[in-house]
């Protein structure tokens, strides 16, 4: 398959594994909802020069649980375009 990787596949879906290839600055909520019922997502999030690696893991329908494993650096994916949250400002 070809495509952003940031929508995911929902035509396949639900997955066991979803790993992200790339920082973001935040979950993907279209991504979660794409992990099986006990299903993982590995995934980087942050800014630099301080981000995370989460194990996120679908516990239920509705219910996610996240896990901090490491703080990491890493570049953004240079092809796709993630929604920047939005940033305080005095």
């Amino acid at each position: 398959m070809e495509g952003n990787g940031l929508e995911g596949l929902a035509s396949q879906a639900p997955f066991d594994v979803i790993v992200v290839g790339g920082s973001l600055p935040v979950v993907p909520e279209n991504l979660k909802a794409q992990l099986a019922i006990g299903g993982r997502m590995i995934v980087i999030v942050g800014d630099k020069p301080v981000m995370t690696t989460k194990l996120i893991k679908r516990e239920s329908e509705t219910g996610f649980s996240e896990t901090n494993l490491f703080e990491t650096c890493i570049a953004r994916p240079a092809k796709y375009e993630a929604i920047e949250p939005e940033r305080f400002a005095f």
